[in-house]
């Protein structure tokens, strides 16, 4: 049997509600609930469809499929002919995206596709369906990415800092004390988002020891972040010009090899088995 290499990225995820704790288990349960056909959903030209949504005993799994009903458009390489396939009513185009989660570790460990559903897709249709179970248009519902410890290990190889900046969301109530002072203001501003960016002086350096490289090492290595991106420039040693990292780059994340079908697409069972695996289920 044939098989295809996967990257397997990790998140955080966060609920929120200015009313009332978000009940992660009851949200769950409720989407596992929802009848397949009720999980379609329109994102500007795109269809992003959720069939399968498993959840039992804090553990679950879910696969969503994404893409448009434009007409396929097929090229014959041999007789240099195309034809148009036509799509049945209610039909699309989809490439397939899976995804696990573990409500302990409020983590998920999500398939990278490069055509299919992203880490955002799926946060934003969570919050959706959230807004509907709960009757709720404030709730929010976050995915953060982990971010590896080889971040860290950039940093350190800065000389100098000229510009670092963050991008944190609004995490739950049970969130920390350490940076209240920074949630208390996006709460104010009823901010879902909110950046914090810091510039040296002409010819000096960010401390990287104290203040914002402090905390974006600090909220990193959180095992639930509230950090959604971070960017870092500055020169390094023995290097004359800038370099920017960025936690984009360094997401958490696991490779390994699926099985697929004779069409080689990725056989259901044995990546969701893998991913429980990785997630440590």
């Amino acid at each position: 049997m044939p098989f295809i290499g996967r990257k397997l990225e990790f998140f955080s995820f966060h609920g929120r509600s200015p009313k009332r704790k978000f009940d992660y288990d009851i949200f769950f349960n409720e989407v596992s609930k929802i009848a397949p056909q009720n999980r379609v959903f329109k994102i500007g030209k795109r269809t992003f469809a959720i069939p399968s949504f498993q959840y039992k005993q804090g553990i679950g799994s879910l696969i969503i499929y994404e893409g448009d009903d434009k007409t396929p458009l097929i090229f014959n390489a041999e007789s240099g002919e195309e034809r148009h396939e036509k799509l049945q009513r209610n039909e699309f185009v989809a490439e397939k995206t899976h995804a696990v989660f573990d409500l302990k570790k409020r983590q998920f460990l999500i398939e990278y596709v490069q055509r299919g559903a992203k880490a955002y897709h799926l946060s934003d249709l969570l919050q959706f369906l959230a807004r509907k179970i709960f009757d709720d248009p404030d709730i929010m519902f976050t995915l953060n990415p982990d971010i590896s410890e080889d971040f860290i290990k950039e940093v350190g190889r800065f000389e100098r800092i000229r510009v670092a900046t963050m991008r944190l969301s609004r995490p739950n109530q049970d969130w920390t004390d350490c940076y209240n002072g920074l949630s208390e203001v996006a709460e104010d501003s009823e901010a879902q988002d909110f950046d914090v960016s810091m510039k040296a002086g002409r010819g000096q350096s960010l401390k990287k020891k104290e203040g914002i490289i402090k905390i974006i090492g600090d909220l990193v290595k959180q095992p639930i972040s509230a950090l959604k991106n971070a960017k870092i420039t500055g020169t390094r040693r023995d290097e004359n010009k800038e370099t920017t990292i960025s936690t984009f780059k360094h997401i958490a994340h696991r490779r390994t090899r699926i099985r697929t079908d004779e069409d080689g697409y990725v056989l259901a069972n044995d990546i969701i088995e893998k991913m429980k695996t990785f997630i440590g289920l």
